[in-house]
């Protein structure tokens, strides 16, 4: 199995400059989406809260916060991939990014080839961390959705659905963790019923699957209501506030970032 996801990237870089030529560079990278850049310590840990990038690429000269610090606080409660940029060549710094499995090491002026295979690597262990978890749940253990379409009846793994969306009164896709998307006309109503605690109702017209949640936080343009990230996607679901308290406790009623 393959996956046909966006992987999410910040870059933490205090020179303009240097940043744009990093986004060009990962521009030529597939299945890549930068989706913000900083340039202080303290804005990188706090956007990373934020998105969950699958990446991280970070120079260690930052303001505020330095980028090996700023590493090891994300470091301290979850695992993007990181790849340091910098002109930085203390042998301390090498070690320590040895130490905390950093993809790699770049100095600056920055060589592009080698900026893209270190980003390639990046992706690829991203994938195969999502495909091992995919691949880790029991055949026999496998939970079975049976869905229609057009008089044809599909069985589909429900470990492997990440989201449900009703796309009007007689189809809704079925998203894969595999990038695939499964046209049904199968109601979310019946779908639901026959799915575990993992699939939940977030919004009139989704079903997520909890297991592939990476973050929710307040939506600030509608007071009451939430957004959901996902794991290795850049979309962002809904999540009303009439299905929030169902959300709380099927998680175990856990704190959720804001």
């Amino acid at each position: 199995m393959s996956l046909s996801k966006k992987y999410t990237v910040i870059i933490a870089e205090d020179d303009i400059f240097q940043r744009q030529v990093l986004i060009q560079f990962l521009k030529e990278v597939n299945n890549l989406e930068v989706i913000d850049s900083v340039s202080s310590g303290e804005r990188l840990v706090e956007s990373y809260k934020r998105h969950n990038a699958d990446i991280i690429v970070i120079d260690i000269g930052l303001h505020k916060k330095d980028g090996i610090t700023a590493a090891k606080e994300i470091l301290s409660f979850s695992t993007p991939q990181i790849i340091i940029v910098t002109g930085n060549t203390d042998r301390d710094n090498l070690l320590i990014g040895y130490e905390l499995n950093f993809v790699g090491y770049i100095l600056k002026p920055v060589d592009k080839l080698k900026f893209i295979r270190a980003v390639q690597e990046a992706v690829k262990r991203t994938e195969i961390r999502l495909l091992s978890s995919i691949a880790s749940v029991n055949h026999s253990d496998v939970k079975w959705i049976n869905c229609r379409y057009k008089y044809r009846d599909q069985q589909i793994p429900e470990h492997l659905i990440v989201h449900i969306k009703k796309e009007d009164k007689y189809l809704s896709h079925i998203h894969l963790a595999d990038g695939e998307i499964i046209k049904t006309s199968t109601t979310l109503k019946d779908i639901e019923k026959q799915c575990s605690n993992n699939i939940f109702r977030s919004h009139k017209s989704y079903l997520v699957n909890i297991k592939y949640i990476r973050a929710v936080y307040t939506n600030i343009c509608t007071p009451g209501s939430y957004d959901i990230t996902l794991t290795n996607s850049i979309e962002v679901l809904p999540l009303s506030s009439k299905y929030y308290p169902d959300y709380l406790a099927k998680i175990g009623l856990r704190n959720i970032p804001k």
